[in-house]
């Protein structure tokens, strides 16, 4: 299993999220999203999520929302191919820590 994290944020605590699996980042922290390397970084996200398996692996939502929503999109086709939900790591900031929650 595998935690597919959007975009890796410096800083951030994520091991809570290791009891999911191991952690994937999928675009690094340090891209900026512009109209130029826009098509650099759907062929990144598409490259980094060609073994995604919505059955088994999470996706964490993180970073900028434009690579949210293509790691959103390229696990929602699969979902929808195979007829079954996204499973999603959302922050519980009671327990403070990472928490599944189906799609």
């Amino acid at each position: 299993m595998t935690v597919y994290v959007t975009q890796e944020l410096k800083g951030r605590d994520l091991s809570s999220a290791l009891e999911f699996g191991e952690l994937q980042v999928v675009v690094p922290a340090n891209v900026e999203i512009t109209p130029d390397n826009f098509p650099e970084v759907m062929q990144t996200v598409f490259s980094a999520m060609v073994s995604f398996d919505c059955r088994m692996d999470y996706l964490l939502l993180s970073g900028n929302p434009v690579v949210m929503g293509l790691v959103w999109q390229r696990a929602a086709e699969e979902a929808y191919e195979k007829d079954t939900s996204l499973r999603v790591l959302r922050w519980d900031r009671i327990d403070s820590r990472y928490v599944l929650f189906d799609v």
